[in-house]
């Protein structure tokens, strides 16, 4: 599995766009055969304390189309 790792040799705020595809797929692999993911499982994978709001909003949007619920997010801002 493709985690992501904050010990990373690249400066805070850079990743490779390639690892990043890679761990959305496995992400969105495992919320289909799993029916949901959770923050913490999407936290280990992807770098969210990196990433912008719309970044962040467009992968919950393509887990919310795919029918991946996701558990432990708080809808109503």
């Amino acid at each position: 599995m493709t985690k992501y790792d904050d010990d990373s040799s690249l400066p805070p705020g850079e990743f490779e766009p390639s690892d990043l595809q890679a761990a959305k797929r496995e992400l969105i692999k495992l919320g289909l055969d799993q029916g949901y993911l959770t923050q913490a499982v999407i936290e280990s994978y992807l770098p969210i304390a990196h990433m912008s709001d719309s970044e962040i909003e467009m992968i919950y949007f393509t887990f919310e189309t795919m029918g991946i619920a996701v558990e432990g997010v708080d809808h109503e801002n």
